[in-house]
């Protein structure tokens, strides 16, 4: 990886990288040098491309404003506990609280925030790591922050403060079989999550490896030929044979053995659970883990 400024990283798409945890202290030691208190790996190679993907930490003291985009995205935490809240943009009120937690934790690890959806997330827990996938290249037009009266006084709430306050639940995401092995969902309020008992859910019907992404609904994206994320299951004693273009790997619960003709590692998502990119590849993901592995697959491209 290149130290781009104190806080930024960008990860070499020329080459297969593995990102672990020496990688992660040295994003918490880079959090703490900068004025905003988080750090990132930017694993896209330029403002052109889509999706705009990274690594980010959070440290728990991190300044996070309400904002919201004219395109979606998606929030995978890997390590430590954070709330994400969810704000009404006509009257600023709280309509939705997500408590997430890595799949380990068997809680909510993902969450799709719709476009134009106000949102702000609270570091629970010293840092916070966490795959922040946008829809989208990077246009600082596309970004707005909450001020004013409206969300005043959102911005000032701090972390350690939201166990005073009651947690907002409105679960409402739907999940549809569309094909043999892929699951669509949605959310009526734009706020998709995927938890660890919904894949469990999931599984009870499925016997091969299938994937969960949002609806095109939920994205309201341009369409293309590609799809941007998936994350994909892999049950028990089994494998996914896939062919990936320019593609990120992260493992986000278990342990798998990645395989192809010119690359055999394991990753665990606890230690190396980061590789990519992986370009024109047929690649085979084993599940080596007792009970399921879930892989969270990103595509770039440039547009």
């Amino acid at each position: 990886m290149k130290l781009l400024k104190e806080g930024i990283y960008q990860l070499d798409r020329n080459q297969t990288s593995q990102i672990n945890e020496s990688d992660l202290k040295n994003l918490e030691v880079s959090a703490s040098k900068v004025n905003r208190l988080r750090s990132r790996v930017l694993y896209h190679s330029s403002p052109n491309s889509e999706p705009q993907h990274m690594l980010i930490c959070y440290d728990s003291m991190s300044v996070v404003e309400v904002a919201f985009h004219s395109f979606g995205e998606g929030f995978l935490i890997l390590n430590g506990l954070a709330q994400y809240r969810f704000y009404s943009i006509e009257d600023g009120s709280v309509i939705k609280d997500v408590k997430m937690s890595p799949a380990s934790m068997k809680g909510t690890f993902y969450t799709y925030i719709s476009p134009n959806v106000a949102h702000r997330v609270f570091p629970l827990t010293k840092y916070v790591f966490a795959n922040e996938v946008a829809y989208s290249t990077f246009s600082p037009e596309k970004t707005f922050y909450g001020e004013g009266n409206l969300y005043d006084a959102s911005n000032k709430v701090k972390s350690e403060e939201l166990v005073t306050q009651p947690l907002i639940r409105n679960t409402d995401t739907n999940f549809t079989k569309v094909s043999s092995d892929q699951y669509v969902f949605e959310s009526n309020i734009g706020v998709g999550e995927v938890s660890y008992e919904s894949v469990h859910n999931l599984l009870k019907k499925e016997k091969k490896p299938f994937s969960i992404t949002p609806s095109s609904k939920m994205t309201a994206f341009k369409k293309h030929d590609f799809v941007l994320e998936k994350l994909y299951i892999i049950p028990n004693n089994s494998k996914l044979e896939i062919k990936l273009e320019d593609s990120m790997i992260s493992n986000i619960y278990g342990c798998a053995n990645i395989s192809s003709k010119s690359l055999n590692e394991d990753l665990d998502a606890s230690n190396n659970f980061v590789i990519g990119p992986i370009k024109n590849s047929e690649i085979i993901i084993q599940n080596i883990n007792s009970e399921f592995s879930i892989m969270h697959i990103t595509t770039e491209k440039n547009i």
